[in-house]
């Protein structure tokens, strides 16, 4: 009977480090939050599939692109593949197109950011609430993997 109970015991710890792998492996790596007064447009790409012209024997990479309306004080959230290490992000608000480049140093890192064009950096990766002391967004996703300040480079302005 104490075996049995042992086995059962196992099954069900077994079932809930199974279930929290598979929720933290379907947690987006990429959300922007905006802190602006308005609505913005955002748009990511990403390298796609490289493929060989055999005309011009050069390699072709494809871009992926996603973009999304987001509303003042709201996320948008996205999976993207874990192997890119550049992520574009363009924002269109009222004062145009900015663009950056956000280069990952490992592939499991995240990309959280917010979008604030009232600060003098306007892109820059969130905090969370209480300055960052909960280690996690807004929206509840850890920040422990997120990218730094360095790592996000101005484009066009």
């Amino acid at each position: 009977m104490k075996s049995l109970k042992n086995v059962i015991f196992s099954l069900v710890i077994l079932a809930g480090v199974i279930t929290l792998s598979m929720h933290a492996a379907n947690d987006p790596n990429f959300e922007i939050y905006n802190k602006s007064k308005e609505d913005i447009k955002v748009v990511i790409a990403t390298a796609g599939e490289r493929t060989m012209d055999p005309v011009k024997r050069e390699i072709r990479i494809t871009s992926n692109k996603k973009e999304q309306t987001v509303a003042k004080e709201s996320t948008w959230r996205e999976t993207l593949p874990s192997t890119l290490a550049g992520v574009g992000v363009m924002v269109v608000d009222s004062d145009g197109k900015h663009e950056f480049n956000v280069q990952r140093e490992d592939a499991t890192e995240t990309i959280y950011l917010s979008w604030n064009p009232e600060k003098s950096t306007a892109l820059y990766p969130q905090t969370g609430p209480l300055m960052g002391l909960l280690g996690k967004t807004k929206s509840g996703l850890s920040l422990k993997n997120n990218i730094s300040s360095n790592q996000i480079k101005q484009v066009k302005p």
